[in-house]
């Protein structure tokens, strides 16, 4: 398996001289080395003037920051961040490691330093650190550093499933670099082979721009604002970087018209370089491209951020004067700051930005967008949870909602079968804290229940638990946090995923399938329709990299293949519109060949390509 390790700790204990001595350590082979670091520039007086990055062999520099300018509109501390001069420098680094097509099959390593606050200026430089933390290509090694405390991607990045997180100080630092080299030199061959970054040798094709500043950067081989205009668009299904399938009786499927549904996958027609986050609710559909928000589908409410009459009750027809046909970008949210990641409810959508903040639009009526209780019933832009502060993940159910912030779990909503976990059936219209006892790194949250994952492998249920949706054993209802004694934290959880009323975990180092709830339609994949009242471990479904549990049906990536079981009435299994017939057990889709990530909504599903970008956890949302 390949590795992802983030190596942190505090200032000054030497994390990029840990990374400069495992790439100095490799130099001598075969691998493909590439990468970056971040030196600081200090003035005749040794003070500390600003922040200079470069390549691994130091072969090309450009500036991060300096506190003599030039002035910009972003600012750390005393520190002017030179984010398109970053950018310049580092994007063609990461494109060049990320390019599979060019590398397919060779040994690759990539040293980085750092996440920390200034990069996340960035959404293309955040996009592209989280395609390379979260890819699934077994020839791809990377070691980095992040900070050690903040927001967004930066505790994002620390919660990516496979990544290994080292703690360094001053005394652990000499033997954590040495354990580094013999573990990385250990996936390198021996044959002397040395590539620098593409950026840096390919002066004759990219050319050297001057800034006028102290530095000379490399020009990018495209640029066009956020857009790269030399990234062809598909035409069809073949290529595309995002396509969908099921139900699209509010054009959720992104085609500006309606349909019952879809059994054949349909391209959504995107101008964006990456996709960096998705999310799938009821009847809409939301992502993140470039590090903006679009949003289409059903907008009774306002879901989609865009105008609404809110006239409409759940189970009125389309109206395309007021739902949105196409991906549009929200409205509501501000300029200048990325969004991080998305999650979709039954008629309301949450959005998480880079700084931390966590943002709501739609259906308020039970309290699900945390605006509080004097707030309208329903919004068509989004407005800040002001009550919520560094948020790291958020996460919609059909009328409820969580959010995580350094480890603590939050909840708001709906509360009427218990699922906030508060120990009443009183919905709240402000974010209340969960105490499980232990730090939180991932919520997912069904239709009228909630699962939550902790740092050590236990996993807590609550709310509504008939056919037993809350793995007690029994149909009972439980308004407060109970534990899966099945998982009891003696194995390691990697994941876990709520669909409407059946849920899914990828447990231990096979990595296998668990699975319980409710039978009915083929929804647990067993070839029966029986109930599971405790976690049940699949007989066939082991080595599984992600899972996505939706309304009715599940999906999961096994062994490189990609298996969907389940309700397949409106297509949501993309078996081709000609087979709508429900599969009691995991059923191979070879139209999902060559794509990275599925995520299932209520009745429809998205795939998205290998070769774009898109995170990994809580995206299996199931209103």
């Amino acid at each position: 398996m390949a590795m992802r390790v983030l190596v942190t700790g505090p200032p000054g204990t030497g994390k990029t001289t840990l990374c400069s001595k495992v790439a100095s350590k490799l130099f001598g082979s075969s691998c493909l080395l590439s990468g970056f670091l971040c030196h600081e520039q200090r003035d005749a007086r040794g003070r500390r003037v600003g922040f200079e990055l470069q390549t691994l062999d130091g072969s090309a520099s450009a500036p991060l920051a300096s506190v003599e300018g030039p002035p910009t509109d972003h600012t750390v501390g005393r520190y002017y961040v030179q984010v398109e001069d970053m950018e310049a420098f580092t994007l063609p680094i990461l494109d060049s490691i990320l390019d599979t097509g060019a590398t397919r099959g060779k040994t690759r390593i990539f040293v980085f330093d750092e996440i920390g606050k200034m990069e996340l200026f960035s959404a293309r430089f955040v996009a592209r650190m989280r395609q390379l933390l979260q890819s699934s290509d077994p020839a791809l090694h990377v070691l980095g550093t992040v900070a050690l405390k903040g927001g967004g991607f930066i505790a994002e990045s620390k919660r990516i499933t496979g990544v290994e997180v080292i703690d360094i100080d001053v005394d652990s630092r000499d033997a954590k670099a040495q354990e580094l080299c013999t573990r990385f030199s250990a996936v390198a061959t021996s044959e002397p082979r040395f590539e620098r970054q593409q950026q840096a040798s390919n002066a004759s094709n990219s050319g050297t721009v001057s800034t006028g500043r102290r530095w000379q950067v490399k020009k990018p081989q495209s640029e066009s604002g956020t857009m790269h205009a030399d990234k062809p668009q598909p035409t069809d299904s073949e290529g595309a970087i995002v396509v969908a399938f099921g139900k699209g009786k509010y054009s959720q499927l992104g085609q500006n018209h309606c349909c019952e549904g879809s059994g054949d996958i349909q391209p959504i027609h995107l101008t964006a370089a990456l996709v960096s986050a998705a999310s799938l609710g009821f009847d809409h559909t939301g992502i993140v491209a470039d590090g903006q928000l679009l949003l289409f589908g059903k907008n009774t409410c306002g879901q989609c951020a865009q105008q609404s009459s809110g006239q409409r009750d759940d189970k009125a027809p389309a109206n395309m004067k007021e739902d949105v046909g196409s991906p549009k970008i929200a409205l509501g949210l501000p300029g200048g700051v990325a969004v991080a990641s998305v999650s979709c409810g039954g008629a309301h959508t949450l959005a998480l930005l880079e700084d931390g903040s966590a943002w709501a639009c739609g259906d308020h009526s039970s309290g699900q967008c945390g605006h509080g209780p004097g707030a309208p019933k329903f919004t068509t832009t989004f407005r800040r949870i002001s009550s919520l502060d560094t948020v790291s993940s958020v996460s919609c159910g059909f009328k409820h909602s969580a959010a995580i912030s350094d480890g603590a779990m939050y909840v708001w909503g709906a509360c009427n079968q218990g699922q906030l976990g508060l120990g009443g059936r009183h919905d709240m219209p402000l974010p209340s804290r969960v105490d499980v006892g232990s730090p939180v790194c991932q919520v997912s949250l069904g239709r009228w229940h909630s699962l939550a994952l902790t740092a050590d492998s236990k996993v807590w249920t609550f709310g509504w638990g008939r056919f037993g949706v809350l793995g007690q054993g029994d149909f009972a209802d439980h308004r407060s946090p109970v534990l899966i004694d099945k998982f009891a934290g003696q194995v390691k959880v990697h994941s876990i995923s709520a669909g409407a009323v059946h849920n899914g975990a990828v447990v231990g180092e096979n990595r296998h399938l668990f699975v319980w709830g409710r039978g009915s339609l083929g929804r647990l994949g067993l070839g029966k329709e029986a109930n599971a009242l405790w976690p049940t471990a699949h007989p066939t479904l082991d080595h599984v990299e992600c899972i996505a549990m939706g309304g009715d049906f599940g999906v999961a990536l096994s062994k490189g293949t990609w298996l969907v079981w389940g309700k397949n009435e409106e297509g949501q299994l993309g078996l081709g519109d000609s087979d709508r017939e429900n599969r009691l057990l995991p059923t191979e889709n070879p139209r999902l060949q060559g794509f990275g990530q599925v995520l299932a909504g209520d009745c429809h599903t998205l795939a998205l390509h290998a070769s774009s970008s898109l995170r990994n956890a809580s995206m299996a949302v199931t209103a």
